[in-house]
């Protein structure tokens, strides 16, 4: 066995508005991965799509830690000199052509098949979603088309266009009420960006005037926006790794924020709560989400990994399906990682095991 590291060269930031989002868990990966096995180097795309040199790299993660409080990381974790860590990686040499690329990006340009599909017609290697599951992964609306057809079941949402609303405004607020109401869907109701994540540009609206005002918000960030029907009930979420038929999904995570308070402060904000790991389900009904979120994972033709979040229809007695997650937030209170360690497997090895999983024979 070789005992020559691999290259991995980690990237963040980018043009998007989850841009410090993706900064956060690109300092988890920089401090997790395991330099025993791998040379690690970063690269930091600004807000404005230019590359950062390593000294501008250096400076903002100086800036960030002196202006953000975050949990990357808890005591029992050892994880030494961290901020060493940081600034070797930062400081390391760019290879012309590492071993493996590890795109930690949120939202789009990035996250959304761009990155994947680049690094594929270079033919690196990259850890996280395949390209074609991050394509339809990061598009809810493709997400809930891709699985409708494989019979999995899933919210309801009606997709709106920004150019359908600016030709008329008052003839396509009409016909949104006039599409609800066809399909016995009442307030209330949520708005969200179709391809975004982290509750930006999302809102919660209980009538006309507030709908109104969420569609005009969300066009702010994507030219397709998606109306759903609220779904009273608990939200779950599985972390599912593998590709193929070599697949294997965490403990299930029981969410704990109530539909009224979902957005970005209830998820990342100082007063938001834990979430219930492993959740509150019977052993049967856990399997059932559990291979639920396996079945996404298949119908979205997806490799590497993903977080699949979805609700227990009372109705049904099953899984319904909200959206899937192409690279989860990374950090120690997060969901992905927090279901891989209740389900034994640390941080550092659930990093490991992302970067040898692309790395496997094809």
């Amino acid at each position: 066995m070789s005992t020559v590291k691999k290259l991995v060269s980690v990237w963040m930031g980018g043009n998007s508005p989850e841009h410090w989002i993706s900064f956060k868990s690109a300092m988890f990966v920089l401090i997790f991965l395991d330099r025993e096995r791998f040379e690690v180097s970063a690269q930091y795309i600004r807000p404005d799509g230019t590359f950062a040199t390593p000294s501008d790299l250096l400076a903002t993660i100086d800036e960030f830690f002196r202006l953000n409080q975050v949990l990357l990381f808890r005591d029992s974790d050892k994880v030494g000199d961290w901020m060493a860590l940081l600034r070797d990686a930062a400081q390391a040499e760019q290879p012309p052509r590492p071993d493996v690329l590890f795109p930690v990006f949120h939202g789009r340009l990035g996250e959304d098949g761009g990155f994947q599909g680049l690094a594929e017609t270079l033919g690196i290697p990259y850890v996280g979603c395949n390209f074609i599951g991050s394509v339809l992964g990061m598009d809810k609306v493709l997400t809930k088309l891709a699985a409708g057809h494989r019979g999995l079941a899933t919210t309801f949402g009606l997709e709106v266009s920004r150019s359908s609303r600016d030709n008329s405004p008052e003839a396509f607020n009409k016909k949104v009420l006039n599409t609800l109401k066809q399909n016995d869907v009442d307030f209330p109701l949520f708005v969200k960006p179709v391809r975004l994540g982290s509750s930006i540009g999302v809102n919660r609206v209980k009538d006309p005037k507030e709908l109104q005002r969420a569609l005009v918000e969300a066009f702010e960030y994507d030219d397709l926006v998606l109306i759903e029907a609220e779904v009273r009930g608990i939200e779950y979420a599985v972390g599912v790794i593998g590709h193929k038929d070599q697949i294997e999904s965490s403990v299930v995570v029981e969410y704990t924020s109530a539909p009224e308070n979902f957005g970005y402060d209830s998820k990342y904000g100082a007063q938001s709560l834990p979430d219930i790991i492993p959740a509150r389900l019977s052993p049967e009904d856990t399997k059932t989400m559990k291979r639920f979120a396996e079945d996404v994972f298949l119908a979205l033709e997806m490799e590497g990994i993903c977080r699949v979040d979805s609700f227990w229809d009372a109705r049904t007695g099953g899984p319904l399906l909200n959206e899937v997650n192409t690279m989860p937030g990374l950090n120690a209170s997060s969901p992905f990682v927090r279901a891989w360690e209740v389900s034994g497997v640390s941080k550092k090895a659930l990093l490991t095991r992302m970067v040898e999983l692309t790395l496997r024979p094809r």
